[in-house]
């Protein structure tokens, strides 16, 4: 098991409170089941004080990152007249993200 320190930043406006939701050590497909019902296995809640800079929140975790999924709750206002949507019920992917995982199952699910 390689241990190693990930970053993990996001740049996001007007938002209170910043989730970031790791899905570790089970399978791709079961992550896949538990996105598609908005379930998460841990949550990190970011404290504002400390895991925020302007309006990019951070946060530094230590771990066995290999084939981790993750995404992100956002608890702010919910305003579409003002370009705001923020819904801390849905799991939202890293925008930032090099890679995005979209396996078959989920596919078929998605367009069925």
């Amino acid at each position: 098991m390689a241990i190693a320190v990930v970053s993990f930043w996001v740049v996001v406006f007007m938002v209170q409170c910043l989730i970031l939701c790791p899905f570790e050590g089970i399978p791709n497909d079961y992550c896949c089941h538990l996105l598609m019902q908005n379930r998460v296995t841990e949550q990190f809640f970011l404290d504002p004080l400390t895991n925020k800079t302007g309006d990019v929140w951070h946060v530094h975790l230590k771990g066995d990152f290999k084939d981790m999924l993750y995404g992100y709750k956002f608890d702010g206002s919910f305003s579409p007249e003002e370009g705001h949507y923020y819904d801390p019920s849905q799991i939202v992917l890293d925008p930032y993200a090099k890679v995005s995982f979209f396996p078959y199952l989920l596919f078929i699910w998605y367009c069925s």
